[in-house]
């Protein structure tokens, strides 16, 4: 029962569609890992500078010589950029559910 040529590259390209596939899927999920990771080491960043601002600017103690504007601009980006890799969190979520499984036909080999 030999499998002819036609089957065997339907079965190969098939394969490779089942490969890709896992292979995208699998990238999207390191990416928002990463992504993940980040968002929480800004946003503590950020928290953290915010609270720096409001010691040094109400309080009036200074903190290592560091300007109250200084940890203002820190926070205001570190809040900034932590809603920027949300977003790309979310697009890259939505580009995966996007991502189409290929259809995988079981049938007896010898039709």
């Amino acid at each position: 029962m030999a499998i002819s040529s036609e089957k065997s590259k339907v079965i190969l390209n098939k394969q490779n569609e089942i490969d890709t596939y896992n292979k995208v899927f699998n990238r999207c999920e390191t990416i928002k890992k990463i992504l993940k990771v980040s968002i929480i080491i800004l946003s503590i960043a950020a928290i953290g500078a915010s609270i720096g601002f409001m010691v040094t600017s109400f309080a009036h103690i200074p903190i290592y010589n560091i300007s109250s504007e200084l940890l203002l601009g820190s926070a205001i980006l570190g809040t900034i950029s932590t809603s920027f890799l949300s977003m790309a969190t979310l697009i890259i979520a939505k580009f995966q559910t996007n991502l189409k499984k290929p259809e995988i036909e079981l049938k007896p080999l010898d039709e």
